[in-house]
């Protein structure tokens, strides 16, 4: 029985590989790339938690959507490869999803995921904000350019444009730094400093 659907692309095809029981057991359908990610503006309401890591059970809420329609929900990366088709869902009379769904095991802890709805054709729908997938230590790792958020508060720009407040005592050496291209380790925490993403940090690397 198949229990997954991958998408990958390359050369401009997005190639569909089935899998059963772990492995792919076939990779004959070939189809026109699926429409960028990060072309969808419309946004999944809740997603919980925001972090974890493989393997981790993720409650997805989703409204506003065309009443009782089948679709798919998947995690994967914001521009639309590399994405795993993890549930199907039915929404229901009131344009309503409510699931779980499981984070894959070859989530990216050095870059952020999105959870996504699809319709049945698999055209993106709706997507989150950034899902944080950690290693096994809980901890993330992230390349970009040093700033400052708010007086006191370092901050990291990566080049997917996404805005990380540093904080923690190994972010106090930071304040110095600004325009720098480090690469920053930690532990994904609450907001702060006005940015919608933090990071307490626990090492600091140059970008060569």
């Amino acid at each position: 029985m198949t229990t997954r659907e991958l998408w990958r692309c390359g050369a401009g095809l997005a190639v569909a590989a089935l899998v059963s029981g772990g492995a792919e057991v076939a990779q004959a359908q070939v189809m026109a790339t699926p429409p960028a990610i990060g072309e969808v503006t419309r946004r999944i309401q809740s997603v919980s938690p925001m972090v974890g890591p493989a393997g981790a059970e993720v409650r997805v809420r989703v409204e506003g959507l065309r009443p009782n329609r089948r679709v798919h929900i998947g995690i994967g990366e914001l521009q639309g490869c590399g994405y795993e088709v993890c549930e199907p869902a039915q929404v229901g009379p009131r344009g309503t999803i409510e699931t779980t769904v499981v984070v894959p095991d070859w989530g990216h802890y050095d870059h952020y995921e999105v959870v996504m709805v699809l319709d049945e054709e698999f055209v993106p729908l709706a997507v989150s904000d950034p899902f944080h997938v950690v290693d096994e230590n809980g901890f993330i790792s992230r390349e970009g350019t040093v700033g400052m958020a708010w007086p006191g508060c370092p901050s990291l720009v990566t080049e997917d444009g996404v805005a990380y407040a540093l904080l923690g005592e190994h972010a106090l050496s930071l304040m110095a730094s600004q325009g720098e291209e480090l690469r920053i380790e930690g532990r994904p925490t609450d907001p702060a400093c006005t940015l919608q993403n933090a990071i307490e940090v626990v090492g600091v690397e140059l970008v060569p």
